[in-house]
């Protein structure tokens, strides 16, 4: 709350404070902190070793359970657990072998979402359509008869090939290349497989852990000549519908696979590519979601386009141009919001002491001779200029109004900086040239909620005291109040906003 005492001056309930100076390293080192480790592993280890008693013993546990999780759910492994891993492990086994051979044809197509009340058809389908198909190829003897098949597949565990890795060879630069955008599809669909079932099941997603999971596994791949994998929906969904009780699911599949790689390769001669690229239609048409597109739709047109020119970049093009033409859309999207920031007309409703934007709220009623505008965005290099134009253009639009209608003439311009998370010096540029300009025309200029990076920082280049700590609100109510007495502004009138003057 603010009042006036009898010389008109403001005695505060309460300061915007300006925060301590912090040093360069230690907010240095808080930023790289925060953006390279959100989930705080070391905060996460602490937690349970206190839990555990704190002793070190509790915490060298803790630490080796965050690094390496089956020490998490092995020392409890039940043998009715073993038994549905082992259902489950078998089963997306099934689903990855002939999902694989056709894959590895055609440089790995992403398999699709099954609906679990179909799970068992689902699953088994790949797995019957191959052995049907072979059955039947093998007795009409049909490459005979111009059917193709895959032919004669190498048995075993292929060798390692990391002797054969080239740096400096003329292909480098296109599996770099290839590399990254690959890596940048798998890591998204390993993300979006993770959270769904995160949902579903209730439990937290590290992310940390997820990429160095994909790293790891397609690093050890690579030097076995393995194409890049990742973990798709399909194979999680049916891991689950199946029974699967813990990670140990993944580990009985990888020995079934390899047991067929070792013994069972040789069947798979007489396997039509007809039926593999059936395996693949089916996944690919399982990836068109009109319901998914339809909601973009409704909820959000660049969203929507965005995953139009990706879908028709990968259709007519290739996967690299979809992706490449849904990131330039997605960026420039960006660049457009942080160079263009909306700034919105704010007005008192009524019977409150709470400003909200009148193009919102058709009951918000404007300040006589007070102009409140808030700033949805940091204030940049990028934006800086066109914020102050922006600026510009609103009390020219106002003081255009004021002069139809004959209302109280614009006394002070208030801005919330509630959303202004940072400031650099081009922003504060623009602050101290706008405070200079309104002063020639005799406009008092406050601003409402800043915080503490953009205190730290007016304080600092002086601005600060340019504008006046009288003038730094904490609300923007507080704000126009102080204006009006002041300012010696009229009593209130409902100012109407059109649309025109919104944006």
């Amino acid at each position: 709350m603010v009042v006036a005492d009898a010389d008109g001056r403001r005695a505060r309930a309460a300061r915007v404070p300006v925060p301590p100076p912090r040093p360069f390293l230690h907010t240095l080192g808080a930023g790289l902190k925060e953006t390279l480790f959100p989930d705080d592993p070391v905060r996460a280890v602490a937690r349970e070793a206190a839990a555990s008693g704190g002793g070190p013993g509790a915490r060298t546990l803790a630490a080796l359970r965050y690094a390496f999780p089956c020490l998490g759910w092995l020392p409890s492994y039940s043998l009715a657990a073993l038994r549905s891993d082992l259902v489950a492990g078998v089963t997306v086994a099934s689903l990855a072998v002939p999902q694989g051979i056709s894959y590895a044809r055609l440089a790995g197509v992403d398999p699709s979402k099954r609906r679990p009340k179909f799970f068992w058809v689902s699953a088994a389908a790949p797995l019957v359509s191959v052995i049907f198909g072979t059955v039947l190829v093998y007795l009409i003897h049909g490459e005979n008869h111009g059917i193709q098949t895959i032919g004669y597949v190498k048995k075993g565990i292929n060798p390692s090939s990391a002797g054969s890795l080239l740096l400096s060879s003329a292909h480098t630069m296109l599996a770099a290349r290839t590399g990254i955008l690959t890596g940048i599809i798998s890591l998204a669909e390993g993300a979006a497989v993770a959270r769904s079932f995160a949902m579903a099941k209730n439990y937290q997603v590290d992310g940390n852990k997820e990429m160095i999971a994909f790293g790891v596994m397609n690093m050890a791949g690579s030097c076995t000549s393995c194409y890049l994998t990742a973990g798709p929906f399909s194979r999680s969904a049916v891991n689950r519908d199946a029974g699967c009780r813990t990670p140990a699911s993944n580990a009985f599949m990888a020995v079934a696979v390899a047991l067929t790689l070792l013994f069972l390769t040789p069947l798979f001669r007489h396997t039509p590519q007809l039926a593999l690229s059936a395996i693949i239609a089916s996944a690919m048409l399982g990836n068109i979601h009109l319901a998914a597109a339809a909601r973009l739709w409704r909820v959000d047109r660049v969203d929507f386009f965005v995953c139009l020119g990706a879908f028709l970049g990968v259709v007519f093009a290739s996967v690299e141009v979809g992706l490449c033409v849904a990131v330039a859309v997605s960026v420039l999207r960006v660049l457009l919001l942080v160079a263009r920031p909306r700034t919105t007309a704010l007005g008192k409703i009524p019977e409150s002491a709470v400003y909200r934007r009148m193009d919102q709220y058709a009951m918000a009623e404007g300040t006589p001779g007070v102009l409140v505008l808030r700033i949805d965005a940091p204030i940049y290099f990028a934006n800086a200029s066109y914020l102050r134009e922006r600026i510009s253009r609103w009390m020219g639009d106002e003081e255009d109004r004021i002069k139809a209608e004959g209302d109280q003439e614009l006394r002070c311009l208030v801005l919330d900086m509630g959303a202004v998370a940072s400031i650099d010096m081009s922003g504060i540029k623009m602050l101290e040239e706008l405070k200079m300009s309104l002063d020639k025309r005799s406009i008092q200029m406050a601003l409402a909620n800043p915080g503490s990076e953009v205190m730290r920082k007016l304080d600092s280049s002086e601005v600060l005291q340019l504008i006046g700590d009288d003038w730094i609100f904490l609300t923007v109510g507080e704000a126009c109040d102080y204006a009006r007495t002041t300012c010696k502004i009229g009593a209130a009138l409902q100012i109407a906003a059109t649309p025109d003057e919104m944006v």
